[in-house]
């Protein structure tokens, strides 16, 4: 039997990924990417990370 593809989305670092997809889940790692201000500029910015990663594997927020 094969296994199921993997899809990563490369991250800076040897070895790491932003986000992989397997088996019909998504493991996603978000975080403000511009290290905002404040906690609510910060929590905006990390939510829109997050959306990105998840379009790219072809999911969203609403599957969570």
């Amino acid at each position: 039997m094969t296994p199921p593809p993997i899809t990563r989305i490369p991250a800076p670092g040897v070895g790491r990924s932003d986000a992989v997809a397997a088996d019909g889940y998504v493991y996603a790692v978000a975080t403000d990417p511009v290290c905002a201000d404040g906690i609510a500029a910060q929590t905006r910015n990390t939510l829109h990370d997050l959306d990105r990663l998840l379009e790219e594997l072809g999911s969203n927020r609403t599957r969570l």
